[in-house]
């Protein structure tokens, strides 16, 4: 019986050991699952500063053959409007284009030759707001003045 009570015993201290070492590995894998979500939801939940600049109308959808009429930021164009600048709707020159920015700047002065020169030139400036329709509604970045009447 005495035998009997120790291979009970061993077995019993061997059955705890084994689930301790269970446990242990699936706390240390819940922890490392977090971290790894949270590493892969780091770049989406960043945030941006947007500011929108007037451009030189122009039909050209090449940023290195667009000009900047002001270098300071203006009101975000109308969401549509077919009477003038709008996000949206329009199929004229563009007029205004959204730039993305890294957070907390302060600065949104752009100068430059061209839009593309002037949003290298920026030390926080990303590129053109494409695809955040929380700033532009078709996400293209941009707005453009009603399509002149054709003569």
């Amino acid at each position: 019986m005495n035998t009997s009570l120790k291979t009970i015993k061993k077995s019993t201290i061997t059955l705890c050991a084994l689930c301790l070492i269970a446990i242990g590995s699936w706390i240390g894998l819940q922890s490392f699952q977090k971290e790894a979500v949270k590493s892969s939801l780091a770049p989406e939940a960043q945030s941006f500063e947007y500011r929108w600049y007037e451009l030189e109308p122009t039909m050209d959808d090449n940023p290195s053959q667009q000009t900047l009429a002001d270098v300071n930021p203006i009101s975000a164009p109308l969401p549509t409007d077919t009477l003038n600048c709008a996000q949206e709707l329009n199929d004229g020159e563009f007029c205004a284009v959204a730039v993305k920015f890294e957070a907390n700047t302060t600065d949104f002065t752009l100068e430059g030759d061209d839009l593309a020169e002037a949003i290298s030139n920026h030390s926080s400036a990303i590129s053109i707001a494409t695809g955040v329709t929380t700033v532009d509604i078709d996400g293209d970045g941009y707005s453009q003045k009603p399509e002149l009447p054709k003569k």
